[in-house]
C-alpha cells in the first residue's frame, strides 16, 4: 500500500489532491510513466442508500498536464480552483518551461485551468525558488512556502519577488517550521514544527496574524501524537482538518502504510480525535 501525503481539498470539497510516492496500480498512473511521486486527484464518491454515513474517496488518478515522469507534488489551489501551485523536480520536461533554479531539489510552479484541462505550467522564478511545500492565498496574490523555514512572497503584478522569512513565533531558533497551509481568511496559517511545547516529533501548529504580529498555538491532542503529524490542510468550510501521520497511534489502530491520511473534525472549540 502506497503512502498518502499532502491532502488538498478542491473548492467544493468533492475532490482531493494528494501525493502518492511510487508507481500505483491504476492504468492512469502507468500511462503517465511515473517513477516518482505525482499530483493525483481521486474522485469523491457520494454514499448511496446502502453506503455508510460518511462518504469515501475513490481510487486516485493522475492529473493530466501536470503529473509527469518524476516528482510533482504538494499542490495548493486558489479559492476559485483555477490556479494550482505545486513543487516539481527538474527532470519533468514538457510541458514544463525548462527554467530551473538551484541544484537537485525542487522548484515551485503554477498551472492554470483553461476550462477543460491544466496548462500554462511555469516556474515561479528566482524570487521564490529554490523552494518547496507551498500554500497560495485565496485570491492568488500571497504565496507561503518552505525554504529553511517558512517564507512569504507577494505577487507584484508581473512576478513573484524575493520572499520574506516570517518572524518568530512562526520561525523559531532550534526547531524546524515548514509545510504552511493558509486558510481562506488570509490570517490563519497552519504549519508543522518540531518546537518544544508539543506532543513529540513533528506537530501541527496554528499561527494567527492580528494585523501587527503572529501568535501560535498547538493544534491539540485530537491531531498531534508523540509520532509525526505533517502536511495540514483545512476544508474550505473550516470544519475538517486533513493531515498525514507518520506512525502515530490512532483510534482503531488501523494503518495502511508508513504514512496515512487522517481527518479531524472541528467540535466548536477544538479539533477532535
Amino acid at each position: 500500500m502506497e503512502d498518502r501525503i499532502t491532502p488538498r481539498l478542491l473548492a467544493a470539497g468533492l475532490s482531493i489532491l494528494l501525493l502518492v510516492p511510487g508507481s500505483g496500480p491504476a492504468a492512469a498512473c502507468r500511462e503517465e510513466g511515473q517513477d516518482g511521486a505525482s499530483v493525483i486527484c481521486p474522485v469523491w464518491m457520494e454514499p448511496g442508500a446502502a453506503a455508510p454515513a460518511a462518504a469515501v474517496f475513490g481510487f486516485p488518478v493522475s492529473v493530466p498536464g501536470i503529473s509527469k515522469y518524476n516528482s510533482d507534488c504538494h499542490p495548493s489551489l486558489t479559492a476559485d480552483g483555477r490556479l494550482m501551485f505545486f513543487q516539481a523536480s527538474r527532470n519533468n520536461g514538457p510541458p514544463y518551461d525548462g527554467v530551473w533554479y538551484g541544484g537537485q531539489g525542487f522548484n515551485l510552479y503554477s498551472a492554470r485551468w483553461n476550462g477543460t484541462a491544466w496548462d500554462s505550467v511555469v516556474n515561479l522564478g528566482p524570487g521564490v525558488n529554490q523552494a518547496s511545500l507551498c500554500s497560495i492565498s485565496a485570491g492568488g496574490d500571497s504565496l507561503f512556502f518552505s525554504k529553511a523555514g517558512i517564507w512569504m512572497s507577494i505577487w507584484n503584478g508581473s512576478s513573484w519577488p524575493a520572499g520574506v522569512r516570517l518572524p518568530a513565533p512562526i520561525n523559531v531558533v532550534g526547531a524546524s517550521s515548514d509545510a504552511p497551509f493558509l486558510l481562506r481568511d488570509g490570517v490563519t496559517l497552519y504549519f508543522v514544527s518540531t518546537r518544544t511545547g508539543g506532543y513529540g516529533g513533528n506537530d501541527i501548529w496554528i499561527g494567527r496574524w492580528n494585523g501587527t504580529a503572529w501568535t501560535v498555538t498547538n493544534a491539540g491532542p485530537g491531531v498531534n501524537t508523540p509520532a509525526s503529524e505533517t502536511r495540514p490542510a483545512v476544508s474550505p468550510d473550516g470544519t475538517k482538518l486533513y493531515f498525514s501521520d507518520f506512525g502515530g497511534t490512532r483510534r482503531g489502530g488501523v494503518s495502511y502504510g508508513d504514512c496515512d491520511l487522517f481527518v479531524s473534525e472541528w467540535t466548536g472549540s477544538a479539533w477532535g480525535p
